[in-house]
């Protein structure tokens, strides 16, 4: 990022799954398709789509900025 202690999060590769009909992995070796992550309304994510996208900001908070790992906790719902 052209800014220190920035990171440009890839929201489009994240949300990839979502537009192909895909799977995510939530954890080692769990495997569910994407759109159960989201609302009825297919637009927002529900409590466990919210849960995984903060694992994912947090993972690159870790990868990017070196954030000390478990400095985050989001409890999985």
């Amino acid at each position: 990022a052209a800014r220190p202690r920035t990171i440009v999060l890839p929201l489009a590769a994240w949300t990839a799954p979502l537009r192909a009909g895909g799977e995510v992995e939530l954890a080692p070796g769990e495997r569910v398709p994407a759109a159960t992550l989201l609302f009825l309304d297919h637009l927002h994510p529900n409590p466990l789509g919210l849960w995984y996208l903060l694992t994912r900001v947090d993972a690159a908070l870790e990868a990017e900025l070196a954030v000390v790992p478990g400095a985050l906790v989001f409890a999985r719902p």
